[in-house]
């Protein structure tokens, strides 16, 4: 009862500081589905200025969910995401989100059920859905518009 009384009360601190340094932030990254009041403080507390990414590329292998390629002696392995990350925190918050998401009617949802429907694998689909909520935010963040579903 204590730790989640203190753990609600640290979540209000950590919003309500957000709201006052990054407000316009804040409240676009809650337009796009699967994303709360915390997991846009981890995404605003991770990313920010969205200026110092040039492409939303950039932002996909700086948030670690592309997956890594190796190649030796003329074999190619494909397909892990990189483990050895200094911000598990993000992949984190965006895999957090993508589970949000992928249970909701939204065209993420269907992209989530779809891509664990042909991979039989859940952990691909919340990969594969977190890769296109980066794109999805680069944009929201760089137009500075709410989350539309019609167009993305």
């Amino acid at each position: 009862m204590y730790l989640e009384k203190q753990s609600e009360h640290l979540g209000q601190e950590i919003s309500g500081y957000t709201m006052k340094h990054w407000k316009k932030e804040y409240i676009l990254l809650q337009s796009i589905t699967g994303f709360g009041p915390v997991l846009s403080c981890y995404i605003i507390a991770n990313i920010l200025p969205i200026s110092r990414f040039s492409s939303n590329r950039k932002l996909r292998r700086y948030a670690g969910v592309v997956p890594a390629f190796h190649e030796s002696g003329g074999k190619k392995s494909k397909g892990h995401i990189p483990k050895t990350s200094s911000r598990k925190l993000l992949r984190w918050a965006l895999i957090q989100a993508a589970n949000s998401a992928g249970r909701t009617n939204s065209k993420l949802g269907y992209y989530y059920r779809k891509k664990k429907k042909q991979k039989n694998n859940a952990s691909i689909a919340h990969v594969a859905v977190a890769s296109s909520m980066i794109d999805i935010i680069y944009k929201v963040l760089t137009t500075n518009k709410p989350y539309n579903p019609k167009i993305c």
